[in-house]
């Protein structure tokens, strides 16, 4: 019986594969979304001990509003020598996530954290560790991020994730976008692998 059983496995791990192979290169319409398992019967995955609902994604592009003046954005604790630089200066944020650059776009989430000033220089390198609280009405869950971010060429590590982004890892992008009298908005774009 014991080797019965072992042979059943066998036979629906290789189905499994063959169905996850084939399926590898099915995308869903939106941008960087993809299914990480394809559609396999219930009875199926019940047998691996899998459920069925979860989706994935393959990354995410929204943008960051970061608000002027306003609440969203406060110091923690300030620069360790304020008249040298601003090393050590720490902030909190809160900030929403929109889908288009215009702050008045479909509201996706918040993305919230701290920064921590980490150059003795001018060039506002910084320390940053950031958890994006996303809900687009299909995808819901939360992205940790964390990394070095400076003026430009910013590349930041995605560090895991709850909910429909459960475990994801990977790597995302961030360049500043625009300006506006009230606003600075960033491009975050994620890439999960």
């Amino acid at each position: 019986m014991g080797v019965r059983m072992r042979a059943e496995k066998n036979v629906i791990l290789i189905a499994v594969v063959v169905i996850l192979l084939s399926s590898a290169a099915q995308l869903q319409a939106r941008v960087l979304y993809r299914a990480r398992r394809p559609r396999i019967p219930q009875r199926l995955w019940s047998i691996l001990g899998r459920d069925t609902d979860v989706m994935s994604v393959a990354g995410l592009d929204y943008y960051v509003q970061l608000g002027l003046g306003g609440p969203d954005l406060q110091d923690l604790l300030p620069a360790i020598n304020s008249t040298a630089s601003s090393f050590g200066q720490t902030q909190l944020f809160t900030l929403n996530v929109t889908q288009e650059q215009d702050p008045s776009s479909t509201l996706l989430g918040t993305v919230r954290g701290y920064t921590v000033q980490s150059s003795y220089t001018g060039d506002s390198v910084g320390v940053e560790v950031e958890v994006l609280i996303y809900d687009d009405g299909t995808l819901s869950g939360t992205v940790s991020i964390q990394g070095v971010v400076q003026s430009s060429g910013t590349e930041v590590a995605v560090v895991g994730g709850t909910g429909d982004f459960r475990g994801v890892k990977g790597y995302g992008v961030v360049t500043f976008a625009n300006a506006t009298a009230t606003n600075f908005i960033f491009h975050h774009q994620l890439y999960f692998l």
